[in-house]
């Protein structure tokens, strides 16, 4: 039992050290591919191919902007006052 660790062990630091040794290289493949399929002009980065890769189109990605409300402009049910025991 303790041998079978032992050998499954040593399989998962070989494998860890393999992937190490091939990652570099298919991030470069990865990062190609991407670039090509947003180089097309039929399916570019607004594409159903680049969503289907699991990015987010350029037309639904929103813009990152914005803006904090003050105090006095929150709704009602935000700003509801506290319970005053009695």
């Amino acid at each position: 039992m303790r041998s079978e660790i032992a050998e499954a062990e040593l399989r998962l630091q070989s494998g860890n050290v393999r992937r190490a040794a091939v990652d570099p290289e298919f991030e470069k493949v990865l990062q190609r591919v991407i670039n090509a399929v947003k180089a097309d002009p039929e399916e570019g980065d607004d594409g159903e191919l680049y969503e289907a890769m699991g990015f987010v189109r350029r037309s639904v990605r929103s813009s990152g902007l914005t803006r904090r409300r003050k105090e006095q402009e929150l709704p009602a049910a935000d700003a509801a006052p506290k319970a005053v025991p009695t």
